[in-house]
């Protein structure tokens, strides 16, 4: 398990973060450091420890009690960062746990191997102890219109290009909160993907250092 100090300094990544249409480091801006601060409260919290020595926040549920028990824990680890939730670890393994889903019932209809990808990447996440946040929400642009629809195609993340070694995406995101200062971050579709609409109908992880990967924090007038 990580330590707070390792968590901090793994932050100094050359990740691309503007702040107000400045290059920033997070873990030194006087304002958007207040956002590292919370996240690191996440490795000073002694309930997410299994008796394994890993995170129990990457434990799937697989019934009510499972479920009762993460309840606990991100109500506990909410408490413990004065009354604010702390999404560091939460919002990224809800995603994994509905990609688990989506994964087997795609590779039951198609043939495909998506799930052994997602349950590598599961076990990738829990023996580094990463901090993952989610881009779900595309900009959208005109939203009376679909993706093909639009004017920028952009609007929507979406597949360029197809590679031996993987694909090339395209577009932009809406992230949630602290994906600025999060190890990684899974990007899934906003909404139903049509068939023509198949290179928008994406999901994949990144570390937030990719490169070609540019985050915008939205100013915060709360701390200004």
């Amino acid at each position: 398990m990580r330590i707070k100090e390792e968590f901090v300094t793994g932050l100094r990544d050359r990740r691309k973060v503007f702040y107000r249409g400045k290059l920033i480091d997070p873990t030194e801006h006087p304002v958007v450091k207040v956002a590292v601060s919370h996240a690191s409260k996440l490795f000073q919290y002694p309930g997410r420890v299994d008796q394994e020595g890993k995170s129990k926040f990457f434990h799937v549920p697989r019934n009510s009690e499972d479920l009762m028990e993460r309840h606990g824990l991100i109500y506990g680890l909410t408490m413990y960062c004065n009354g604010i939730f702390n999404i560091s670890q939460a919002i990224g393994s809800d995603a994994l746990f509905a990609l688990l889903i989506t994964s087997r019932k795609v590779d039951r209809e198609k043939g495909t191997d998506y799930t052994k990808r997602v349950e590598n990447y599961l076990a990738h996440v829990r023996e580094k102890d990463l901090t993952i946040a989610t881009a779900q929400t595309d900009v959208k642009g005109d939203r009376s219109k679909r993706p093909k629809e639009q004017e920028d195609p952009d609007m929507y993340l979406r597949v360029k290009e197809v590679r031996s070694d993987g694909i090339v995406v395209k577009g932009a995101k809406a992230h949630t909160t602290q994906a600025a200062v999060s190890d990684e971050i899974i990007v899934i579709p906003t909404r139903a993907m049509r068939e023509e609409e198949k290179e928008y109908a994406v999901a994949f992880a990144v570390p937030a250092n990719t490169q070609g990967l540019r985050m915008y924090v939205r100013p915060i007038d709360e701390l200004e």
